[in-house]
């Protein structure tokens, strides 16, 4: 009976389809090859500059260029003006080519730099439309400039989650902190890893049940949210504490406030890994 009770089993389920990642200028095509290479089909890289679509290594099936664009070289306004945010035939035929290569998705994940010129404008206002127009639980994947930014992409970023703030509705936003390295690669490749083990995460057993509605609730939830790897064996209160406030995202505000933190502890026998991290 005891090792009935035990047992933990590892839920499988077909995720590829139910998670769609959009990114958008050059921060947003990395993570989209990222997450690619984890096994994710459901993606979309969109940029005003062909050049960059050129350098991802992904289906050229998933690539978009946003007509009569070449490169916005962190100028926020040039991207919106290229748009005209919702009365533009550019900005309809991208938000149309979002909901239909996404149509059978529950989660669709917008991916862009709050610093650059084609992520920071484009991302906001697709999550407005796709809020408004769809049933999807709309995500945003972004990222702060360090410290040695240019003052213009510190507007862009204010300006960003100004516009970010005023839409109303659901969905987590993944706020990386380019402080954390100097490699921004290394930064985006941590995070996919990361979300990939999150999204994958279902797990069954005496100890608690982690399904695809926990999943998915938690994504839904408005405000920043964060999602890490512990491996059992440190999965202690004071190294929980630690892993929210030490790790590749933004950092809390002096309250000390988070609006969802998820650490991934993987049991022994759920993994069969001796406890290690994956």
């Amino acid at each position: 009976m005891d090792a009935v009770m035990n047992e933990t089993v590892k839920v499988t389920m077909n995720v590829d389809g139910w998670y769609g990642f959009a990114g958008f200028g050059q921060m947003g095509g990395n993570i989209v090859k990222s997450i690619h290479e984890k096994g994710f089909s459901n993606i979309l890289a969109a940029n005003t500059a062909q050049s960059d679509l050129d350098g991802l290594d992904i289906p050229e099936e998933c690539k978009y260029h946003i007509l009569g664009g070449y490169g916005s070289n962190k100028d926020r306004k040039k991207a919106k003006q290229l748009l005209a945010d919702n009365n533009c035939e550019n900005f309809d035929l991208l938000v149309n080519e979002i909901k239909e290569r996404f149509k059978d998705c529950k989660v669709i994940f917008l991916i862009g730099s709050t610093g650059g010129g084609s992520g920071s404008a484009i991302v906001p206002a697709v999550k407005r439309r796709l809020q408004a127009e769809t049933d999807k639980i709309i995500c945003v994947v972004t990222c702060m400039p360090d410290d040695n930014a240019s003052i213009k992409e510190f507007m862009n970023c204010y300006e960003f989650f100004q516009e970010l703030e005023s839409i109303e509705g659901s969905g987590a936003t993944f706020i990386i902190d380019n402080n954390k390295n100097e490699n921004k690669l290394i930064l985006n490749e941590q995070f996919t890893c990361y979300l990939d083990a999150f999204l994958n995460g279902e797990t069954a057993s005496a100890r608690g049940v982690v399904d695809r509605a926990e999943i998915d609730n938690v994504l839904s939830q408005r405000g920043a949210c964060i999602v890490n790897k512990q491996g059992s064996d440190k999965a202690r209160t004071q190294a929980v504490v630690e892993r929210i406030r030490d790790n590749i995202y933004a950092p809390l505000e002096g309250d000390g406030v988070v609006a969802n933190g998820i650490l991934l502890y993987y049991l022994q026998i759920a993994q069969g890994n001796g406890g290690q991290e994956r």
